[in-house]
């Protein structure tokens, strides 16, 4: 398998973070236009945001989180050239679980079912580092 076949789920990974990007200066935008917010104000105070662009800037906050995690170790077996078939569908189950996380974060915003989404998120993400950290010891064995 060719290693440069993780950079699928990288962008996929990235892109995510541009939607919520995009997703949250819209929402801010719509704050400002309505005259919800002062844009001025918020340089100093975080909390004149609705609640709607609170939720969605904790979604885009979260991006900075966990999936640095991801970005290392794909970026790393890149790099060592040990992707195989197997960590590349853990990366892709990954993203698919950041998109659900996002999309549940974003609208109906349920603790429960997002936490579900995370939860599934980390355990593929300790399954790609463990992987990753085998092929390495196995490589220099």
């Amino acid at each position: 398998m060719e290693p440069t076949a993780i950079l699928g789920p990288i962008a996929a990974q990235v892109l995510l973070f541009f939607v919520i990007a995009g997703a949250l200066g819209y929402v801010r935008w719509r704050d400002i236009a309505a005259k919800r917010v002062r844009i001025q104000d918020s340089a100093i105070d975080y909390d004149i945001w609705s609640d709607r662009a609170m939720q969605v800037a904790n979604c885009y906050r979260n991006q900075f989180e966990m999936p640095v995690l991801f970005y290392l170790v794909c970026v790393l077996a890149l790099i060592t050239r040990t992707v195989d078939h197997t960590f590349l569908y853990l990366a892709w189950a990954y993203v698919g679980f950041r998109v659900v996380h996002a999309a549940i974060h974003m609208t109906i915003n349920i603790v429960a079912l997002r936490g579900l989404a995370l939860f599934g998120s980390a355990i593929v993400l300790i399954a790609m580092w463990i992987l990753f950290l085998s092929a390495v010891s196995a490589a220099t064995a």
